[in-house]
């Protein structure tokens, strides 16, 4: 049943994203995705500075950003 619902779920992401990810995991990182909250990356803990947290504020909504600090992708709340 996982390994269905694992599959299915694999064919909507675009294969440059599934890289990207495996590339993150690759490099040792313990969370390759996370949560930007409250101006924080909660892969490291970092507050982003104000330059990054705008750039994220005028990012399209399907740009994949990433920490400037630890590079995960992070996912905005």
């Amino acid at each position: 049943q996982y390994k269905l619902e694992h599959d299915d779920l694999l064919k909507k992401i675009s294969y440059d994203l599934i890289q990207l990810y495996r590339e993150c995991k690759s490099y040792g990182l313990s969370n390759a995705v996370a949560k930007l909250v409250d101006n924080s990356c909660e892969g490291c803990n970092m507050v982003l500075r104000m330059h990054d947290l705008e750039l994220i504020r005028n990012a399209e909504i399907d740009d994949v950003l990433r920490c400037p600090e630890c590079e995960c992708i992070l996912i905005r709340i």
